[in-house]
């Protein structure tokens, strides 16, 4: 059966690849936050700014901008010239 696909169905598939896509891209920087603080309950002495030292902020800020421009350098082009209109008006 050949069912036409609605704007929803482009909206959950740009979710779900959006998900797995930014997991995979940006794992290395989720690994070295994580590194950095197991790195700490072993004795490591580093610069702490409220429980944390300053590269796992450093690396979270990172993180966080990196999923922004995967969102709309990657799925927002895709997700607008799939459905033909903006997505964010939709």
């Amino acid at each position: 059966m050949n069912k036409p696909r609605n704007e929803v169905y482009f909206f959950l598939m740009a979710l779900i690849l959006g998900m797995i896509l930014i997991g995979i891209i940006l794992s290395p920087l989720l690994i070295s936050m994580k590194q950095t603080i197991e790195a700490i309950g072993k004795g490591k002495k580093q610069k702490l700014y409220i429980g944390y030292p300053r590269s796992v902020h450093i690396l979270s800020g990172f993180f966080y901008f990196g999923m922004a421009l995967f969102v709309f350098f990657f799925i927002w082009p895709w997700l607008s010239a799939v459905i033909q209109q903006d997505p964010i008006l939709w």
